[in-house]
């Protein structure tokens, strides 16, 4: 504590002064009153840092340092197939213990003050901070970070049971200035999951999970320590079977109407079957752009695929039946088509169940 001294030489200066009793009387007593009051010292002077060396991690001589990490999914706005992105919204929570630090709780620091453990996300595409505070100083020497994110998350995921398909992304945490012999991370249960209400419309989310993984770096001579956090989630199909494989099936059927037509009236079969194919190629141009370049077959491509052979066939057929009926063979020409009624139809179920289970 200190307390503001004022001169009695100056005081019995003022009191000599003529009016001074009547004028400066009161108003000298009042300061005699301040003074005597004792003062704190400004937050500026008690957060000071001086000897302190920011490069240095605590006990850099003894164990790893602990650090606590956790991350809070607080939003998911989209997930982007065409470009394996996730948009999300999270909160970076990370917590470790500095005893040059423990006379100093209740302070703030930023970052280029005191030491940090310096992580960042690793799958990161355009991940943008939206605001960081400053580091919080608690008893002991506890510091804690928090930092919120937003942005899109590089993760590619497998999608061959696409629209069914499931994924399980991973955003990975880890820092690289510092190995498994400097630093130890720990999982900060209270700081991973998800907010309780995700906006991401056409997605299911489950509850993310935490693991630490040592990963080796041989061209920085050494073993880094790594948060990975594990988002589980389910695609709502609903969307894509009534825009997408509804409006197929009913193009599918389409073409069965040729199936119908008089065998002698050859012009209107190939017609009505090349405008089912035209639409069918329209309609797949549509579900590619949906979709990345993927080097395999999704459940989707299979049943596109499987409805494009099955229309190509009702064309091949209208063409023989036409050939048979124009040489004298109606009668063979009409069996063909009662048959195919009943076998294309047989058909398209059994590959539709074994394209899109």
């Amino acid at each position: 504590m200190q307390r503001l001294k004022i001169p009695s030489n100056l005081a019995a200066t003022l009191l000599r002064v003529p009016g001074a009793t009547s004028v400066l009387g009161p108003l000298l007593l009042l300061s005699l009153v301040f003074a005597a009051m004792p003062t704190q010292a400004s937050p500026d002077e008690r957060c000071s840092l001086e000897s302190y060396n920011a490069s240095t991690r605590p006990d850099h001589l003894g164990a790893p340092t602990t650090v606590q990490v956790g991350i809070m999914i607080v939003d998911m706005v989209s997930i982007s197939d065409v470009d394996q992105t996730l948009a999300v919204d999270a909160l970076l929570a990370t917590e470790w213990r500095d005893k040059r630090l423990e006379s100093l709780a209740g302070c703030r620091f930023s970052n280029e003050e005191v030491w940090t453990p310096e992580l960042a996300l690793v799958n990161t595409n355009s991940l943008e901070k939206v605001n960081k505070r400053k580091l919080l100083v608690a008893e002991g020497g506890t510091v804690s970070s928090l930092t919120r994110f937003s942005g899109d998350v590089l993760i590619p995921w497998h999608m061959a049971d696409f629209p069914f398909d499931t994924a399980e992304w991973k955003l990975r945490l880890a820092g690289f200035d510092y190995g498994i012999k400097e630093i130890e991370l720990e999982i900060a249960d209270a700081w991973t999951g998800r907010g309780p209400k995700l906006t991401i419309p056409d997605w299911t989310i489950g509850e993310p999970s935490a693991q630490i993984t040592i990963v080796d770096v041989p061209r920085l001579g050494r073993s880094v320590p790594v948060y990975e956090l594990t988002i589980p989630g389910g695609r709502v199909p609903d969307y894509y079977i009534f825009k997408f494989i509804i409006p197929l099936c009913l193009i599918v059927m389409m073409s069965w109407a040729v199936f119908w037509v008089d065998p002698k009236d050859l012009a209107p079969q190939l017609g009505l079957a090349a405008t089912t194919i035209l639409t069918l190629v329209t309609f797949q141009f549509s579900v590619n752009a949906m979709l990345p370049r993927l080097g395999y077959f999704t459940a989707m491509d299979r049943y596109v695929f499987a409805s494009s052979v099955l229309v190509f066939l009702a064309l091949i057929e209208a063409l023989i039946s036409g050939e048979l009926a124009s040489n004298g063979r109606e009668k063979l020409a009409r069996r063909l088509d009662k048959a195919s009624r009943y076998i294309f139809p047989t058909c398209y179920v059994i590959t539709s169940a074994l394209t899109l289970a």
